[in-house]
């Protein structure tokens, strides 16, 4: 009988479950192979050489025995700690956001490299300072991209004409006057245009966006209020983002 080579993988631990005694289960969404488990054998010993690298908030080189169920650990070492987001409330907040998403959002052993892409560059905006409800609003973008439900942001959901767009409508975008009804809401014409940047931004072009916080913060409620309608999921970190987007 051939024994399983073991082999290298990069990912973000997104959960730890004690398991056992010293044992733990994680959670990672990988570069190779999407979101898979790990048991990691004796990682609760202080002792342990590969604690420091399967902690959440961090991205690790593991090496692993992969199979479809759990994947044993081999060893594993720190690519990068992302220990500014773990400095700040708020950004630990938003980081947590995405690594929830990649937990609940994403389907076992499936590998999807924009959605690991877009975590990694997201990381890396909030650890280089860029605003967080920025980064949220952008990633929620990404989301609902990814998932089939872009919002309309070229002209009227209802009639598809490309003036008076004054509103936003909760069933998937901008919205004429014409069309618009008494639930869907009006903006200033500075939070339209930053809705529809945003939606349009790939996340590594974050650079090119250039707006006044007060008008990302006003997009970024917006779109948690799209992420709620179209994902139907209840996110643990939402009551926490609520708090910040006052």
């Amino acid at each position: 009988m051939t024994t399983k080579q073991s082999e290298v993988v990069e990912g973000f631990v997104l959960k730890s479950t004690p398991y056992k005694e010293r044992d733990v289960l994680l959670q990672v969404y990988t570069k190779e192979y999407g979101k898979i488990t790990i048991h990691a054998r004796g990682i609760q010993s202080p002792k342990s050489k590969n604690r420091a690298a399967c902690l959440t908030l961090t991205l690790s080189q593991f090496t692993i025995i992969y199979k479809e169920g759990i994947s044993s650990l081999v060893k594993a070492s720190i690519i990068h700690e992302y220990r500014i987001l773990k400095q700040s409330i708020e950004l630990e907040i938003f980081a947590s956001f995405i690594l929830e998403y990649l937990l609940v959002m994403t389907e076992s052993h499936e590998p999807d490299s924009d959605i690991y892409q877009n975590a990694f560059i997201a990381f890396e905006k909030l650890e280089q300072g860029y605003s967080y409800y920025l980064i949220y609003a952008l990633f929620i973008a990404f989301i609902l991209r990814i998932h089939g439900c872009s919002l309309v942001v070229d002209g009227c959901i209802e009639c598809g004409r490309k003036d008076h767009l004054t509103r936003i409508s909760y069933s998937g975008g901008f919205v004429c006057e014409e069309c618009a009804t008494k639930f869907d809401k009006p903006y200033d014409l500075d939070v339209l245009r930053a809705f529809r940047y945003i939606n349009l931004c790939p996340m590594d072009k974050v650079d090119c966006l250039d707006m006044e916080e007060a008008i990302i913060l006003e997009v970024a409620k917006t779109m948690q209020q799209f992420l709620d309608e179209f994902s139907g999921i209840n996110f643990k970190t939402k009551k926490f983002i609520k708090s910040l987007l006052i």
